[in-house]
């Protein structure tokens, strides 16, 4: 019997604490990724705070011009957005997903697009198919609808 006793106790007595699995290790990576996120966004919404505090001016001929541009990029540009919160949620697309396309819908509203597809022309300009903001697809296709930046290429 001390010998089945003690081949099991090779399997199931534990010697050295170095054996036993480490749950305190998953628990900490998961943590350090929550910190990284909050980080960012954090940096994120500083950047988009100084952004949407600037005011942009629009030029003619070397003169400032407070013409409807000008309401659209600093006052409204479109019915369910303030001009602050449209440029902190620029910001935050361009930093975290790498491009912004913003479009013109057909009342003249700015609009920042959820997701969209780009089909990319050597010569002419590039053209974007299913954008979609807000789980409206626009059912157009159009070259370049209004603004597409891209920082790191």
């Amino acid at each position: 019997m001390s010998v089945i006793n003690s081949f099991f106790d090779l399997f199931t007595r534990r010697k050295d604490s170095s054996f036993i699995y480490d749950l305190d290790l998953f628990q900490d990576i998961k943590n350090r990724a929550y910190l990284k996120r909050m980080a960012i966004d954090t940096v994120i919404n500083y950047v988009g705070r100084a952004v949407s505090q600037s005011e942009f001016r629009v030029m003619n001929k070397g003169l400032p011009v407070k013409d409807a541009m000008y309401y659209k990029l600093n006052v409204r540009p479109n019915t369910d957005e303030s001009a602050s919160d449209f440029w902190q949620h620029f910001i935050y697309q361009l930093i975290y997903y790498n491009e912004v396309l913003v479009i013109q819908d057909d009342d003249g509203d700015l609009l920042i697009a959820d997701d969209f597809s780009r089909h990319e022309f050597a010569v002419y300009e590039d053209a974007f198919d299913n954008v979609t903001v807000k789980e409206y697809t626009f059912k157009r296709s159009s070259r370049c609808l209004m603004l597409l930046l891209k920082i790191l290429q």
